[in-house]
């Protein structure tokens, strides 16, 4: 960035050579909406209506963008750096290591000229932006639910429990994750969560979803961004928690340990100091600090009050399932973006109209839907049980990590027979969709670690928060889900919850 910063004539270098030097990687917030005017959303009876969109934000969209150039600062248009990486003549990567994502004699799955998102097939020279956004507008109210879980909730109080998906006790007959105390810990983590965002944003074809080419598509760096805003985040609400001290004397405890090929001082090639995590526990350390913080002086309950007036307008909460609007801080900045010089006058936008008309010019479409029989007759309420439901509901999973010597995705539905497709490529699309767990792994060949843990036959959780399909069953006029309580759920997801496998390379 400095050096094209210095090709800028004066007066604008010094401007340009003083944003680069204060520039820092932004951060994709999944749950900022991009637009007001309304985005429409599979649901089990009928297509919704959002008046809110949360696809990505439109500088990652559009394939052309505005910009001022060096040496005198003049307009043009170009391709969008953002939007893709285009992979050069050699395809950036030997023919061994695309054979670890696309099978060697067989049309390639992943596109070895481009990334993409949401592909259908790897010839296609655009997004399928439509896929991207239904995915990611579906993704939003079970990601709110684990978001504020993760960060400030008690079963994510330990690093152990927040941090990584493996299980550090227990198997498949417990289904539960436990601590070195036999203590039941919190299923899921901001391992599995941002495992869940690579497929979110890549699809079942895309750069994104795999562990060997992601990080080519320009989002990775904004997704990874937010990742560690969201372990900030935790670290602010758990700031005396942090690695277990080493298990013998004379052991080095994990947090000493060296974050190799990171520097923290380079003497010469192949000598220096490496970072550690202690090195890394402070975002101010390292020459930068999330807008969470600014002026917040360590107040955890100031710090949540901020979360709170940020996003709990859109959460779909058992005591407050509406989705209303954001403050001023957070509304959409759609028409401030597009008027700029950025994404003004461009030749062929693909961002400038709502996908779908509003509802006050269409009539919904409502969805051929087999009727679910009633389970009030299953299981009677008691007078104990109050009305009003008091609890979150989650679909928990253990699995093999290297169950499929790559990553692949579990979808959780809750549909009746017959509804959910064994089509894999538009499962992420169906109306039933209530959750996932990608495994965002890489294959024994391509990474060493992974077939370590593969030796060890290790184990992952995730969690999949699924009370707001449940609470979009009770809207429905038809619905005989009684209430969400227990006696009432429990027998609804025995007959309705159905998943589906999808392994996403060819390995």
């Amino acid at each position: 960035m400095v050096e094209i910063a210095a090709k800028y004539d004066p007066p604008h270098r010094e401007r340009y050579l003083k944003a680069a030097n204060e520039f820092r990687l932004p951060y994709l917030d999944y749950f900022r909406a991009r637009d007001d005017r309304g985005v429409k959303v599979p649901g089990p009876s009928e297509d919704k209506w959002s008046k809110y969109d949360f696809r990505l934000p439109d500088v990652l969209n559009e394939p052309r963008i505005n910009v001022k150039l060096p040496p005198l600062d003049n307009i043009e248009e170009i391709d969008n750096p953002l939007y893709t990486y285009k992979f050069k003549d050699n395809h950036n990567l030997p023919q061994e290591d695309w054979g670890q994502v696309n099978t060697p004699g067989q049309p390639p799955q992943f596109s070895t000229s481009q990334t993409l998102r949401w592909p259908t097939s790897a010839t296609q020279t655009e997004h399928d932006l439509e896929a991207l956004s239904i995915s990611l507008n579906q993704a939003r109210a079970g990601g709110i639910t684990t978001f504020f879980d993760l960060i400030s909730t008690a079963p994510y109080a330990t690093l152990e429990a927040v941090a990584s998906d493996r299980l550090v006790r227990g198997d498949m007959t417990t289904f539960r994750k436990l601590n070195e105390d036999n203590q039941v810990i919190g299923s899921g983590s901001i391992e599995g969560f941002h495992g869940n965002y690579h497929i979110f944003i890549g699809g079942n074809s895309g750069h994104m979803s795999v562990v060997p080419i992601a990080a080519f598509d320009p989002v990775f760096w904004l997704h990874h961004a937010q990742v560690d805003r969201v372990w900030s985040l935790w670290q602010a609400f758990h700031p005396d928690v942090w690695f277990p001290p080493a298990k013998k004397a004379g052991q080095q405890a994990d947090n000493e340990k060296d974050l190799l090929p990171f520097y923290l001082q380079r003497d010469r090639p192949g000598k220096g100091k490496f970072y550690n995590s202690d090195n890394t526990k402070s975002t101010e350390d390292l020459g930068y600090v999330y807008d969470d913080f600014i002026g917040l002086g360590g107040k955890k309950d100031e710090l949540l009050s901020r979360l709170k007036a940020k996003y709990d307008w859109q959460r779909i909460k058992p005591d407050d399932p509406s989705v209303t609007d954001p403050n001023e801080a957070m509304k959409p900045l759609f028409n401030k973006i597009h008027s700029s010089y950025f994404l003004a006058n461009l030749k062929s936008p693909k961002t400038l109209t709502p996908a779908v008309p509003a509802p006050s010019t269409s009539t919904t479409r409502r969805r051929s839907r087999k009727p679910l029989q009633s389970l009030v007759a299953q299981s009677a309420a008691t007078a104990k049980i109050d009305a009003i439901f008091d609890r979150e509901w989650y679909v928990d999973t253990t699995v093999l990590r290297s169950a499929a010597n790559g990553p692949f995705t579990i979808y959780f539905f809750l549909a009746p027979q017959g509804e959910v497709t064994s089509d894999g490529a538009s499962l992420a699309q169906s109306p039933f969709l209530a959750g996932i767990n990608h495994m965002f792994v890489a294959s024994a060949e391509a990474c060493d670690n992974c077939g370590d843990l593969e030796a060890l036959r290790q184990m992952s959780s995730e969690t999949t928060p699924i009370t707001p399909l449940l609470l979009t069953y009770l809207e429905l006029e038809d619905n005989e889900l009684e209430s969400l309580r227990p006696e009432h759920v429990k027998p609804f997801l025995v007959q309705y919850l159905r998943w589906r496998v999808v392994f996403v390379s060819p390995n």
